[in-house]
């Protein structure tokens, strides 16, 4: 699933695929939005600092309004792409795992 695109995709997606290419070489793959990097990188692009998921997730508990709009975004990402995978295939049930 990583690396179709992800879709659906509004303005600021579009110009996130052209400036982040995938490391499969393609533009657009889910992988680099719905991923830790790709949370480090949309919070970057949104801030200007480099943080780790984990540093992002603690502004978001702290209150801090770009983390959370990077997280926000993450959501929106993450539920796009699984509807595209129900829509496909309609499974019972959706497992989500990472490295």
């Amino acid at each position: 699933m990583g690396h179709n695109p992800l879709p659906w995709m509004n303005d600021d997606e579009l110009r996130y695929r052209a400036e982040v290419p995938c490391y499969c070489g393609k533009q657009g793959c889910i992988e680099t939005f719905i991923s830790g990097t790709g949370f480090a990188t949309d919070y970057q692009r949104l801030s200007g600092k480099a943080l780790k998921g984990s540093e992002i997730m603690c502004l978001v508990d702290e209150g801090d309004a770009l983390a959370e709009q990077a997280l926000c975004r993450y959501e929106q990402r993450l539920a796009k792409s699984l509807a595209h995978v129900v829509n496909i295939l309609d499974p019972d049930v959706i497992v989500l795992a990472a490295g």
